[in-house]
């Protein structure tokens, strides 16, 4: 029996869809999170283990180029290679492309104008120092900097910023412009090196 391919459509992305991975078909996936972002994978066998190569966020990378980077890692495994995104696919993002894209989203759910303008107001006045920073290259320590001179001098709007730079990042995890662990979470994480304030930090 062939393989079913071309599932997908762009009408079922743009829609609501139930989180986990959702097949194309021949091992291209869309991932989707609870929040609803969704971003495309190509999955493959090696050495008894899954992998799993990020092609980027929808709708940044269409349905019809996530078919694409696949059928190039398709070509790519047929030749005993590992597959890899092209040079050209690797934009380098940075803190200031996550934290617009992000705004861009949330707008749509902040029905307050006041407080979107807040929001963006805080992001810019006190991430300048990361803004131009490649979110992959982001750490526990450029977050901390940027922190440190208002966690103990304004706390609550210390614990306010941190909130949303862990949702920048966040969601430029989901859109696969960085791997690993999110640096601006609390628990575990910040709660050891930054001093308590008064307030109690979530």
């Amino acid at each position: 029996m062939a393989k079913k391919i071309n599932i997908l459509t762009d009408r079922k992305l743009r829609g609501d869809m139930k989180p986990g991975h959702h097949a194309d078909g021949d091992r291209l996936y869309v991932r989707v999170k609870p929040s609803g972002a969704k971003s495309f994978a190509f999955r493959w066998k090696q050495d008894g283990k899954t992998r799993e190569l990020g092609l980027g966020g929808y709708p940044s990378v269409s349905l019809c180029l996530a078919r694409e980077l696949a059928e190039q890692c398709r070509t790519a495994l047929y030749k005993g290679e590992t597959p890899t995104l092209p040079r050209h696919q690797k934009q380098q993002y940075t803190f200031a492309d996550a934290a617009n894209e992000f705004l861009n989203r949330m707008e749509t759910q902040w029905s307050n104008e006041k407080y979107r303008k807040q929001v963006r107001s805080l992001i810019d006045r006190h991430c300048r120092a990361i803004a131009g920073k490649t979110v992959k290259d982001i750490d526990l320590h450029e977050v901390q900097r940027v922190l440190m001179p208002i966690w103990q001098k304004t706390p609550d709007t210390a614990r306010k910023l941190r909130e949303k730079i862990e949702k920048v990042l966040a969601l430029a995890i989901t859109m696969g412009w960085r791997e690993g662990p999110n640096p601006a979470v609390w628990r575990g994480n910040l709660e050891t090196i930054l001093p308590r304030t008064e307030k109690r930090m979530r």
